[in-house]
């Protein structure tokens, strides 16, 4: 169960990623050097656009700082501060990864996937928390986008 400081830090960090446009590190001790949301670098862009009924590809390039078994991915969009799972992902984050695991110490990974968009979802401004994790509690990486869903 989530306490309030999870609340008050997922709220705080949702209204300053929509507020200044960028991708924004949340854990994790991978190095994030590159996003890239449906062919846009998300350094320059200020939203990920997901269109109803459509898959939307996220490719995010890291240097992974210790060697990494195997991951899994965790996606949710957060909505008003409440992180809601965004359903139809693939968990298993070997498979976005070119080359697969094991990963190594030291090398950069490129991780693509894609975020399916419901034609139900309401078009609405969201933050999409992506987090990679390597064992249920720690994540090797983790980010949060701007988003919109048109």
């Amino acid at each position: 169960m989530m306490n309030i400081f999870g609340i008050v830090f997922c709220l705080s960090l949702s209204f300053a990623v929509i507020v200044n446009g960028k991708f924004a590190p949340c854990g994790g001790s991978a190095k994030i050097t590159k996003v890239i949301c449906n062919g846009k670098d998300m350094e320059t862009e200020q939203m990920c656009i997901l269109k109803k009924a459509e898959n939307s590809t996220l490719s995010v390039t890291f240097q992974a700082d210790k060697p990494v078994k195997s991951i899994t991915s965790v996606c949710h969009g957060i909505i008003g501060g409440i992180p809601v799972p965004f359903n139809g992902i693939d968990t298993n984050g070997c498979d976005g990864i070119q080359g697969g695991c094991p990963l190594a110490a030291g090398k950069t990974y490129t991780f693509t996937t894609q975020i399916p968009v419901k034609k139900i979802y309401p078009s609405i401004k969201l933050a999409i928390k992506w987090e990679e994790m390597m064992d249920s509690k720690t994540d090797a990486w983790c980010l949060v986008i701007p988003a919109e869903i048109l």
